[in-house]
């Protein structure tokens, strides 16, 4: 385990949020393979361990325990919107392997890395698309050219969002992608009012973030 994952495992067993000690393992294994393949390839502007660790990955972790608050299935569907390098749902399905996760990202670099790496890690049940949302619930798949190469439904337990979009434009792309009773989950900084959401604050941070929930109904 390298120091960074240590320091990462500490801060999460003091909120009483750590996971299984090999999820760690994983998720170091993963942040050598962003690092390796964002010297070649830019998918990330993250350079160094302690930013993947302690900005990125940290992020996904401090969201495994709301989404298993809200999710009560034995293994749920998560769908990350708007992926880029992976982050949130490479975390999530580290910690929690019962979760069938989608990584999906609309740049073709971004999900070439995300298609290798499913491979690489061997999770059961974590998927790379090259797609974005069509607002209608489904996936449009798209070529290495951008071009639409088919759909797929998502029909999602909860889809998460993190620097997709303006919050009514990313919640607009999200929730459609739910299942009925499903969840959005969006990364903000700030709590929306009215909304049902959860403060949180990464290592070091003097101010709350939030993780903003929705819940499609019918």
């Amino acid at each position: 385990m390298t120091p960074e994952a240590a320091e990462a495992r500490a801060w999460l067993e003091s909120r009483g949020a750590a996971p299984a000690p090999e999820a760690f393992a994983i998720l170091d294994g993963y942040a050598r393979d962003v690092l390796e393949y964002g010297r070649r390839t830019n998918i990330t502007a993250a350079k160094d361990f302690g930013t993947v660790w302690r900005r990125h990955i940290l992020d996904g972790l401090s969201a495994v325990a709301p989404l298993k608050r809200r999710l009560t299935g034995p293994a749920p569907r998560i769908v990350d919107l708007g992926c880029g390098a992976g982050f949130i749902g490479a975390a999530v399905k580290a910690a929690w392997p019962e979760a069938e996760v989608w990584l999906v990202d609309t740049v073709y670099r971004k999900a070439a890395f995300l298609t290798l790496e499913t491979v690489r890690l061997g999770l059961a049940g974590l998927k790379a698309f090259h797609a974005r949302a069509d607002g209608t619930g489904a996936l449009e798949l798209l070529r290495q050219d951008g071009a639409a190469a088919g759909r797929i439904e998502a029909a999602a337990d909860a889809v998460v969002a993190r620097a997709l979009a303006p919050f009514d434009e990313a919640l607009a792309l999200a929730r459609p992608l739910a299942r009925p009773g499903g969840w959005t989950m969006l990364f903000s900084s700030a709590a929306p009012p009215g909304r049902d959401s959860e403060p949180y604050r990464l290592p070091g941070e003097a101010q709350d973030r939030f993780l903003v929930f929705t819940r499609r109904d019918g």
